[in-house]
């Protein structure tokens, strides 16, 4: 009954910044089905695109909801557009050379215009493991290296889909 009352009261009288975290928590205990979903823009991954060489870039996942993004190339990129699991696509606004860019895994969205799922503290199972991902630039798919957790398996982030 105190954590109602201490909540609004923050909420209340607390500064803009609280309030973001404060938002930010409840959105991450409370199931996803219960989070909000817009209409988002379906972002369909391009199966038929030709293949290009790999690129130096690796994603890994530091929590529930975010990725880090490595551009280890030689080339600074901006607008490109990643694919995670070969179904959630989201745009990258730049991705310097060298300095690792730590994106929301919220801003993927699949064909459906569904968010990726992260799941929730009361629901960690609904969360997606990435095992694969690509940046689609000038019609071609280049393929990115993914550090997994050495527990990937049973990290109890979900599951591949």
């Amino acid at each position: 009954m105190a954590f109602p009352a201490l909540l609004a009261a923050v909420m209340l009288c607390g500064c803009k910044d609280q309030r973001a975290g404060i938002k930010h928590m409840i959105e991450s205990i409370l199931p996803t089905a219960q989070s909000t979903q817009q209409d988002l823009e379906p972002m369909t991954y391009p199966r038929d695109a030709a293949t290009g060489a790999e690129w130096d870039i690796e994603l890994q996942r530091i929590d529930r909801r975010q990725v880090r993004i490595d551009n280890r190339t030689t080339q600074h990129l901006s607008g490109v557009t990643f694919y995670l699991n070969q179904q959630y696509g989201g745009v990258i606004a730049e991705l310097p050379v060298g300095r690792p860019v730590t994106i929301n895994l919220r801003n993927f969205i699949n064909q459906h215009g569904e968010r990726f799922p992260v799941g929730s503290l009361l629901e960690p199972e609904k969360s997606h493991v990435i095992v694969l991902a690509d940046a689609y630039v000038d019609g071609e798919l280049h393929k990115l290296k993914v550090r997994l957790d050495e527990d990937w398996q049973t990290s109890g982030r979900g599951t591949v889909n």
